[in-house]
């Protein structure tokens, strides 16, 4: 059964500020576009993904250095599709860190070599081992988005395996609402 489960959880990471600068050819503000193309690609595949941006992409004044559209990254936003992290942090962090717990594939055209030193599984042999096993590099032709055509990712999960972690995800949920409730106090 953990055989199965490893072979069908697999997970595609977005670095969001990586794409939408490329898309918008290295040039302030960030693509909303860009990010969203590659968010749909992979959903329209049939995998899970969470696309990473700082969290002032989702303002409309999000100064000089956010995004061209925050309405579009907020519709990602409340599928659940897009995550914002605090805007004073480093988003590499973020995503990064959920990468690696979750043993998911990353897109993004960063290198990564200033991350090496926070990779938690070994030093920086086994970093590059990670990088060049789970980094998803990409272009952008137009508004295609198109990613390595070598890169080979597992097949996504099912439909069924989808709706079975849906359930399961929700039956979570609902546990953690559960023991969030207060319990009503006593009369006396």
């Amino acid at each position: 059964m953990a055989q199965k489960e490893a072979q069908t959880k697999v997970l595609v990471v977005i670095d969001g500020p990586n794409v939408g600068m490329s898309h918008a050819v290295n040039r302030w503000p960030a693509s909303a576009l860009g990010i969203t193309l590659a968010v749909r690609y992979y959903e329209d595949l049939g995998y899970p993904v969470h696309a990473f941006v700082p969290r002032h992409f989702l303002n409309d004044k999000g100064g000089k250095k956010g995004s061209d559209d925050a309405a579009m990254l907020r519709v990602l936003h409340k599928e659940g599709k897009l995550v914002s992290v605090p805007s004073q942090d480093h988003d590499d962090d973020y995503w990064l860190q959920f990468a690696w717990q979750q043993d998911a594939y990353v897109v993004s055209n960063d290198r990564m070599k200033d991350h090496i030193s926070k990779f938690p599984n070994g030093g920086e042999d086994e970093f590059y081992k990670w990088r060049d096993a789970r980094a998803i590099s990409y272009t952008f032709v137009g508004d295609l988005y198109l990613p390595n055509p070598n890169f080979k990712l597992p097949p996504p999960p099912t439909a069924e395996e989808r709706e079975a972690a849906q359930q399961v995800a929700q039956k979570s949920s609902s546990k953690k609402k559960a023991a969030g409730r207060s319990k009503p106090k006593s009369k006396q």
